[in-house]
């Protein structure tokens, strides 16, 4: 489980390399072009590769819903939104329930000016649904706050609060709660805390997606990348 400690721990070199001998042993391991795809989509000079990558995943295993969540991850890391917006549609046709591919969706939209009215209704839609994951539910937590009205964020932040509390989840795997809710040093103490012990992977949305606008000019968080940011 080298691999795995390398990619939590943010060691892409290594991580990359544990890949890589799988791959040269079956250069068909669907699972391990998987792996390489997310490892690569988070470094900024090889987000083609991840495209690549994930898409003979695809090729590979058609019905493989994860395999098209990651492709369309993928896209949206090299800047391809219309396909990561079309590829995202797909999985989630595979696979409605799916919270990855809804955010994923999510991230396509929003970067899309044209797409605003679109990204809406999608995420009505999740408001609608009984059984929402917390994928999901960060997924409209993030709109509200970027998207909604002061009102409509109030209500979405009170929400989360409470299905935090009657679930037993905790927040703090939720770093971005914390900035948007006025929380910053909370916040920046998940996010350090989470990377130092491997529990959160650098994934470079803040590239990407709007998701890390609120901090992502800002030193601190800039030190966590180094000079992968």
């Amino acid at each position: 489980m080298g691999w795995l400690e390398s990619w939590a721990k943010n060691r892409h070199n290594k991580a990359l390399q544990h890949f890589d001998d799988a791959l040269k042993y079956n250069p068909n391991n669907s699972v391990a072009l998987m792996w390489k795809s997310i490892t690569c989509a988070s470094l900024k000079d090889r987000t083609q590769e991840a495209v690549n990558l994930a898409k003979k995943a695809t090729e590979l295993d058609p019905n493989n819903h994860v395999a098209f969540m990651l492709l369309s991850s993928a896209y949206n890391s090299n800047f391809e939104y219309a396909k990561a917006e079309t590829t995202a549609e797909k999985c989630i046709s595979k696979k409605p329930d799916y919270g990855l591919a809804h955010s994923q969706l999510f991230d396509s939209l929003s970067m899309q000016e044209n797409k605003k009215e679109k990204m809406k209704k999608h995420i009505e839609g999740l408001e609608q649904l009984t059984n929402r994951d917390w994928r999901m539910e960060r997924t409209i937590f993030t709109y509200r706050y970027y998207f909604g009205t002061k009102e409509s964020f109030e209500k979405a932040a009170k929400f989360v609060r409470k299905k935090a509390e009657l679930t037993n989840f905790n927040l703090r795997e939720f770093p971005l709660y914390f900035f948007c809710t006025g929380q910053k040093e909370i916040g920046y103490q998940c996010l350090e805390n989470a990377v130092k012990n491997g529990n959160n992977f650098l994934d470079g949305k803040h590239r990407y997606s709007i998701h890390w606008d609120i901090i992502k000019d800002e030193e601190r968080y800039k030190a966590l990348y180094g000079d992968n940011y």
